[in-house]
């Protein structure tokens, strides 16, 4: 049986976590604005990462692959739609995963403390899920 299989063939429980990813994406923690081989590399580590939560039995969400949404499809959303439309996943998460520092994520990690939501700044620090 696949990972992807014995993962998301079974009903979220109230052990398995969903995770919200956050780190940088276009812009660096002073607001300055990244080249798009650097989105591009911090997509993908994001990507990584939620790989890595969901091997260890969580459900990840990614917000770092709406960057392909303004790329390709809409340039119409700003920063602040975006993270609006991030926040309500966010707010829905029971644990965040920060990557590292940017204006965005240090805003969402700033969020998920007043929110008393779990913080973890290494996916080797989350704990697997063992379904019983």
């Amino acid at each position: 049986m696949s990972i992807l299989n014995k993962i998301f063939g079974k009903e979220k429980s109230d052990r398995s976590m969903t995770v919200y990813v956050a780190g940088p994406l276009t812009t660096s923690r002073n607001g300055k604005l990244v080249s798009r081989k650097q989105r591009e590399r911090n997509v993908e580590k994001a990507m990584q990462a939620g790989l890595e939560v969901i091997q260890k039995g969580h459900w990840p969400f990614i917000p770092h692959l709406n960057y392909y949404f303004s790329e390709y499809i809409d340039e119409s959303l700003d920063v602040r739609d975006y993270m609006e439309w991030d926040f309500a996943f966010l707010d829905k998460c029971d644990a965040m995963l920060y990557l590292g520092p940017s204006a965005g994520a240090d805003e969402e990690l700033e969020r998920s403390k007043n929110a008393g939501r779990k913080i973890y700044y290494d996916v080797r620090d989350i704990p697997e899920y063992e379904k019983e």
